[in-house]
């Protein structure tokens, strides 16, 4: 029974970044388990949807565990849903880059049932889509995931003309991909449109030195820049208490015009 459970476990832990760090046969090995535990999801997935109560429910009857192999997810931390479902209760049309599992655009959605979510997401992860199936069948016309690198998609979302009053960045942490991010969305954006940035962090250590790492060192670069050039004005900035390593905080504000 024990070794049951080791293999079980084993099997529903299996994501890309084990399978590509695997050498000779027990690559091909894991991606065939890994295709079929998948297929397995998809099956339940049709006869559970409905059923499920959440995001969080619906992961775990589908057997996606939410561990430190993947990028963890925005419910992780309650001061920091709270914080995004306060924020969103207002809004009525949400731009969020970086939609990993779904958990801050189910927060979104929940908050206000006349708003609508697009999103954006490489996909590289393979609960990205399970995530989008759950949130599609619930919200149906009201959320949309838009699959793509973020410096691909959004000008796509400029040639529509469209201006979102939340904008919620928590995509790529490179520096440069997070000033284009920056760049573009301020055009997607008016005097009002409020701007979160995740993952930025401006805490000292004991001798006065910046204690940011290479999880945040991206962001808060970008964001710091921005502040310096004027095309931001920051309204607030929260660090939020978790039981990981990493450090996880947010700025806010709004683009300069």
């Amino acid at each position: 029974m024990i070794l049951f459970n080791r293999i079980k476990s084993f099997l529903f832990r299996l994501d890309y970044l084990k399978i590509y760090k695997s050498k000779y046969l027990y690559k091909y090995l894991y991606l065939i388990c890994f295709k079929i535990v998948n297929l397995c999801r998809w099956v339940v997935s049709f006869f559970i949807k409905k059923k499920a109560n959440n995001l969080n429910d619906f992961f775990k009857r589908i057997g996606i565990i939410w561990y430190g192999g993947n990028e963890g997810h925005t419910q992780q931390v309650k001061r920091e849903t709270d914080f995004l479902e306060k924020q969103s209760r207002s809004k009525t049309k949400i731009l969020e880059i970086g939609f990993n599992g779904g958990h801050s655009s189910e927060t979104f959605l929940n908050s206000n049932s006349s708003l609508t979510v697009d999103s954006i997401d490489i996909g590289y992860h393979h609960y990205v889509n399970f995530g989008k199936y759950y949130l599609k069948k619930r919200f149906t016309k009201r959320f949309n995931l838009h699959i793509g690198e973020s410096r691909k998609v959004l000008p796509d979302l400029l040639k529509k003309e469209l201006i979102f009053d939340l904008i919620f960045i928590d995509g790529s942490h490179e520096y440069k991909d997070v000033i284009t991010d920056l760049e573009i969305c301020s055009k997607l954006s008016d005097k009002d449109t409020l701007v979160i940035l995740d993952d930025v962090y401006y805490e000292k250590d004991k001798d006065g030195l910046s204690s940011v790492d290479n999880h945040n060192l991206g962001p808060t670069k970008a964001w710091n820049e921005f502040k310096l050039k004027n095309l931001v004005i920051e309204d607030g900035y929260i660090e939020f208490e978790t039981e990981n390593t990493n450090k996880r905080s947010i700025v806010y504000g709004k683009f300069t015009f």
